[in-house]
């Protein structure tokens, strides 16, 4: 549990429905929900933040602190369920904090990858202009124009490889290649990112939980 008198903690559905609500100015629909269905009266009800992690202000900052504990289990798929559910909320938030706690420091390096991945680098970046610049680097590349092609970019390419991996990216770049599609229509196919998002990730290991029976060590 983290316990520490400068947070202001959210502690209950309400009060977190209602910060990024009357706060902020949030939709709900923008927030992470789950629906119930209650069988025996034929009625449904959407329940908000139903993972119940720890979400705190650092008192004076304004920026909220969302976390996730990982208990080992399931490997990374829960964590990244979870991002996937708060990514609508993240992107209504110019900015924000991730604190990821696990009993093992182990899982930090995977945890930040995909935190990264999934959210960071999306959010933080412009996906039209990071597109149309693997394009144009992917296009040297192929046409064996090594020397036109900077390290940096060579490690753009080998990175948003992956990124933009599927039909409707290849068939952008087949459109775009061949003069059929612009750049103008790529971004306003994609959107730019006209909000400004500072992300922040942290990692925090866990003080394991004292056996009954054994005396408590100080944890330095």
């Amino acid at each position: 549990m983290i316990a520490n008198q400068q947070y202001e903690y959210f502690e209950t559905e309400a009060e977190k429905v209602a910060y990024f609500g009357e706060k902020l100015g949030i939709n709900k629909s923008f927030l992470p929900a789950r629906l119930y269905l209650n069988r025996n009266i034929a009625r449904s009800s959407v329940r908000y933040f139903v993972d119940q992690f720890p979400m705190f202000l650092a008192s004076p900052s304004p920026v909220v602190t969302f976390t996730y504990l990982h208990d080992g289990a399931n490997g990374f798929s829960d964590f990244l369920r979870h991002l996937e559910a708060y990514l609508p909320l993240f992107r209504r938030l110019s900015e924000f904090r991730m604190l990821y706690l696990s009993h093992s420091d182990s899982y930090f390096a995977r945890a930040t990858e995909i935190f990264d991945s999934v959210v960071r680098i999306p959010l933080e970046s412009d996906i039209a202009e990071d597109l149309l610049r693997y394009f144009r680097v992917r296009k040297l590349w192929n046409e064996k124009r090594y020397a036109e092609v900077t390290d940096a970019e060579l490690i753009f390419r080998n990175q948003a490889r992956s990124r933009f991996k599927g039909e409707v990216f290849e068939g952008l770049y087949r459109g775009w290649r061949m003069g059929l599609v612009s750049a103008e229509a790529i971004r306003e196919r994609l959107g730019t990112n006209d909000r400004k998002h500072s992300v922040a990730f942290g990692t925090s290991k866990l003080c394991p939980l004292p056996v009954p029976g054994k005396e408590l060590t100080e944890v330095e």
